[in-house]
């Protein structure tokens, strides 16, 4: 029941067997029935499954670890605003404990194609600000801002590691978009 999605885009005959042999192998059978499926990606991984399915059992997997996460209050545009200059540049960051980055290894499957603008995506970004997990596709640059993340970093610091991604008009575009998002805490 933790990947309806990868079930359906491989089939319940396929997917049942998949789960069968998968319960057997020594990870699976050490975790606890509400992580047992922590290890399925890597698993399908391993059996040859399309890089699409591995990443859609990816992050079917976030999207129950976001659901579970603590809550936190997301930093908002607003918030922001009210802040002078110096103080907005030394503002400390980090990722919202929800927030999990899966990095794409082929084109969307046919259950995230929805997702996909023009251009393909370098990741998936699940978060639940609030109390809806959503999936946010985001480019290279915001990807890298959202790593820049996993750590404290200061807004003033993900400023300049952008601007230093060359050929970048826009650096503060990734920052606003993972706020946006309600994917930064401060």
């Amino acid at each position: 029941e933790s990947f309806p999605m990868t079930r359906t885009e491989i089939g319940e005959d396929r997917f049942h067997a998949l789960s069968r042999d998968y319960v057997e192998i020594s990870t699976a059978k050490s975790c606890d029935l509400a992580q047992i499926g922590r290890h399925f990606a890597p698993f399908l991984q391993n059996a040859k499954m399309p890089a699409a399915i591995v990443d859609l059992a990816t992050i079917e997997w976030a999207w129950l670890e976001s659901y579970h996460a603590a809550d936190a209050s997301p930093l908002t545009l607003e918030a922001m605003s009210a802040l002078a200059e110096t103080d907005l540049l030394n503002l400390a960051v980090i990722l919202h404990p929800s927030a999990r980055i899966c990095p794409l290894h082929a084109t969307l499957a046919a259950s995230l194609a929805h997702l996909a603008a023009e251009t393909e995506p370098s990741a998936i970004l699940v978060i639940r600000p609030d109390a809806e997990v959503r999936l946010l596709t985001v480019d290279d640059r915001t990807l890298q801002a959202a790593q820049n993340c996993l750590q404290p970093s200061t807004i003033g610091n993900l400023l300049a590691l952008a601007s230093e991604q060359g050929d970048v008009t826009d650096p503060i575009g990734p920052v606003l978009t993972l706020i946006g998002a309600g994917a930064l805490v401060a």
